[in-house]
């Protein structure tokens, strides 16, 4: 087993969109994501912007709280 030089993250006992949308507020204008190839950068409140979208799309489509979805898309930030 390995073990990190590094002191261990704390992990919040929360779902990540909570966390995520949390930090926005927090955060706001500091880089949440960067990519690398491209050194694009989004911050918190343009990484919150598209899941609360993403979430009322889903919302109206029928979907609730522990249903099941699945996706197959690009690993990118946009």
């Amino acid at each position: 087993m390995f073990k990190n030089r590094h002191p261990d993250l704390e992990t919040p006992d929360s779902d990540l969109r909570y966390v995520i949308l949390t930090l926005a507020e927090e955060l706001g204008g500091k880089p949440a994501l960067i990519d690398s190839p491209t050194e694009r950068t989004l911050s918190y409140t343009q990484l919150s912007q598209p899941i609360q979208h993403f979430a009322a799309g889903l919302n109206q489509r029928g979907f609730k709280k522990d249903d099941v979805f699945a996706t197959f898309i690009p690993n990118v930030p946009a």
